[in-house]
């Protein structure tokens, strides 16, 4: 059995500002790298083979904070980015809903292209293309993977069989620590935003997407 831990970067100052970052980016709040390092704890203690990430600033810098932990080096995958959100991106959901509504009403859409960025289709592609190697290259090894809210939003309904333009029923917190193992040529979710390791202090900032 393979375990594949995916879990979402810590804060970032556009997270606190409720923009969509996409591929763009916006560095960790000291929150964010506290949030990080009480992840990095949990994360060690597990005794990972290796830690995979986003190239994007804020995920690389989380599974820095992470590796550095596990005395591992991060190893960047691009697959592992978050959706292209196109002229979406750094604009506030606020924004989006009144300034593009066209646009959002289309967004779950698993086709739809926005303009200059891409479909959750593409993100798939991508996702389904890691997770394909994963299961071939780590067989009875535990992965970590650090990525971002839509991937692993994504990610996980692709698992679970949900419709992507469902409304989502479950919580992507920062640093929010989510768990599928590959048995009998299939993944399956074992543990779902889980953030018992965060503490009272953390603000919990969900998913805007």
């Amino acid at each position: 059995m393979t375990e594949l831990y995916i879990l979402r970067h810590g804060e970032t100052q556009w997270n606190t500002q409720q923009r969509f970052q996409g591929q763009a980016d916006s560095p960790l709040t000291s929150e964010g790298e506290r949030q990080a390092r009480l992840l990095a704890e949990r994360i060690a203690a597990l005794s990972p083979s290796d830690v995979y990430t986003s190239d994007l600033g804020r995920s690389f810098s989380t599974a820095r904070i992470i590796a550095d932990e596990c005395g591992l080096r991060p190893e960047s995958d691009i697959r592992l980015r978050e959706r292209n959100v196109g002229i979406l991106t750094g604009l506030t959901f606020d924004h989006i809903r009144d300034g593009h509504a066209d646009i959002w009403e289309r967004y779950f859409e698993v086709d739809y292209i926005i303009p200059e960025g891409e479909s959750l289709n593409q993100l798939l592609d991508r996702g389904r293309s890691f997770l394909r190697d994963i299961a071939a290259k780590h067989t009875h090894e535990r992965i970590i993977a650090v990525s971002h809210g839509a991937f692993i939003s994504t990610m996980l309904r692709h698992v679970l069989h949900i419709p992507h333009n469902a409304p989502r029923s479950f919580a992507l917190y920062n640093c929010a620590l989510n768990m599928l193992e590959y048995v009998q040529g299939a993944w399956r979710l074992r543990v779902l935003g889980d953030t018992s390791h965060l503490d009272r202090e953390s603000r919990m900032l969900d998913e805007v997407q």
